[in-house]
């Protein structure tokens, strides 16, 4: 099967403190005869950012595009690795070298299998391995069959070392079917040698237990976040802990909470050695709010003794609607990571439900049950922002969409990325996304002043007024016919910053975005050959608009 992409791009060109050019961009990858593709993780590397991309390979099965993409939001290269699923951390990046983990079943010998593997950043392998971890008879039966040990990640740890882990079940441990997960873990050498068997972390038999994050300690060690419970016994907690070199596990620290699974344990650590965890206190809910829907995300740093130094709320909308329902709340983390200076950066899933404005019509109630929220809190634990991610359709109903990762540039300006439904109300949104990927400023804003955030984080709006449209031959076009790249110039009339979008004859458009220039450039390999509409539109509201062919 053949996969085209498609890359849809807003731009906006913008000085940020301590960064002589920056550019912001918010971009979309639709992939042609595709019902779904995410990004999982990011990678900022000086000026260029890796992306795992999720989607469907030329054998028809899940695999990873890893993709590498310029500052300024062009895709450089791209390549696919067969076979390798994307979900929690299966890839890292150091240099040019790309390390990754997968896991598979053999019907050869019905062993479930681990690899571990090293590639160049331009895509060339370097060396792969493979581990066998459990034969289907040891495998122990879940209450959706076979739960085979499944790999989630990988952590880099002292002495040329990696950790894979990962969860399932082993039916020679305590109760295999009352466990629905277990963590697993093996040691092996960068140079493929196995230090040892899988070993299982089995801290007791209580039904209810994951371990979905995992990092590298600044003492070298390999740090999760954990989480356990049960429903007969009143004993729940999140729990942080160490594998040390030996392959003991140290409990660093224990926290009590009140209810289980609001969001999947998550772990980051600091250049000063604190661990940033999302715990869950007072059943989920947000200190000082008593609606019972208020489900909100917490974040707190625990030093290296194991003390909680502080914790943030990334709050609600301070305001009910109907009475009965939340305006938002934060739910679900799915990234903490921290930035140079300590700060902590953080994204997740969101709910909210408000009012919305659909052209010619009068405002509608609409919720989104999978929308972001990006988050920002200082190293003393202030709150510096936080952003609800909303976009619309054009009929004014939310698009569904999740922001899986979070990260600092080299440059303070920050890359995340995931998935976002199409505007499309022909389309399932819980199975037709494409994978989305943003820089934004060290704000989190894709303008200087956050123009675009007013209540929620929305994209630039389209150009839909053509009543004072200038002279068409006051907008330059080159070249015209073009084909990879057009270059746009206009008139020292213009007042700035300005919008632009590109739309195809049937009024789609195809790409939008923000400048602060009078000429510049966008790359337009992603478009077909055809011919396209061009409008620009400045900040007094007069329109420019001429045609351009791509051949």
């Amino acid at each position: 099967m053949k996969i085209r992409i498609i890359l849809s791009i807003t731009l906006g060109v913008l000085w940020t403190p301590n960064v002589i050019f920056s550019q912001y961009f918010n971009k979309i990858s639709k992939v042609e005869d595709l019902s779904r593709s995410y990004i999982w993780q990011v990678f900022p590397e000086k000026n260029d950012i890796y992306c795992c991309i999720e989607q469907i390979c030329v054998n028809d099965n899940l695999c990873i595009n890893f993709s590498k993409i310029s500052k300024d939001g062009n895709l450089i290269n791209n390549f696919q690795i067969e076979d390798i699923k994307g979900f929690f951390n299966r890839f890292l990046v150091k240099g040019d070298t790309v390390y990754f983990s997968n896991d598979f079943f053999s019907y050869l010998d019905s062993f479930t299998y681990w690899s571990f593997g090293m590639m160049k950043t331009n895509g060339e392998l370097i060396v792969k391995y493979n581990y066998k971890i459990l034969h289907l008879s040891e495998t122990g039966t879940g209450s959706f069959g076979y739960n085979f040990p499944l790999n989630y990640g990988l952590t880099l740890v002292n002495n040329n070392e990696v950790i894979l882990w990962g969860e399932g079940l082993d039916n020679r441990q305590p109760n295999p079917g009352k466990v629905p997960y277990r963590s697993v873990f093996l040691r092996v050498g960068l140079d493929g040698t196995k230090k040892g068997e899988p070993f299982w972390f089995d801290l007791s038999d209580f039904p209810m237990r994951r371990m979905s994050d995992a990092c590298t300690d600044i003492d070298g060690n390999m740090v999760f976040h954990y989480e356990y419970g049960d429903n007969e016994i009143p004993k729940t907690a999140r729990s942080i802990y160490k594998i040390m070199p030996d392959d003991s596990i140290k409990l660093v620290a224990e926290f009590p909470v009140t209810i289980l699974a609001k969001s999947l344990p998550k772990i980051a650590i600091d250049n000063q050695g604190n661990y940033i965890i999302n715990l869950i206190s007072n059943e989920g809910f947000a200190p000082g709010y008593n609606n019972p829907m208020r489900e909100i995300g917490l974040i707190s740093k625990i030093d290296r003794s194991g003390n909680e130094v502080w914790q943030g709320m990334i709050p609600p909308y301070s305001y009910d609607w109907l009475k009965q329902t939340v305006a938002t709340n934060t739910r679900d983390i799915n990234r903490i990571s921290t930035t140079k200076n300590g700060d902590v950066l953080c994204a997740g899933s969101a709910f909210v439900a408000d009012s919305f404005d659909v052209p010619g019509q009068v405002k509608k109630l609409y919720s989104g049950d999978y929308v972001s929220f990006i988050a920002r809190f200082s190293a003393n634990g202030n709150l510096m922002w936080r952003h609800f991610i909303v976009p619309h359709k054009k009929n004014g109903k939310i698009r569904r969409n999740n922001l899986y990762d979070i990260q600092e540039s080299d440059d303070g300006s920050i890359i995340t990325a995931g998935q976002l439904e199409r505007d499309d109300d022909d389309i399932d949104p819980r199975y037709i996304t494409d994978a989305w990927l943003m820089r934004l400023s060290p704000d989190g804003c894709l303008t200087d002043d956050c123009s675009h955030i007013g209540k929620y984080f929305d994209f630039p709006a389209a150009i839909v007024s053509t009543l004072d449209v200038q002279p068409k031959s006051l907008i330059a076009l080159f070249p015209n016919p073009g084909t990879d790249q057009l270059h746009i110039a206009l008139p020292d009339e213009v007042i700035l910053p300005l919008q632009y979008q590109i739309a195809d004859l049937r009024g789609h458009i195809l790409e939008q975005g923000a400048q602060s220039e009078r000429k510049f450039t966008i790359t337009s390999d992603f478009l077909s050959r055809g011919m396209y509409i061009v409008l620009v539109q400045d900040k007094s509201g007069k329109v420019w608009q001429g045609k351009w062919v791509k051949i």
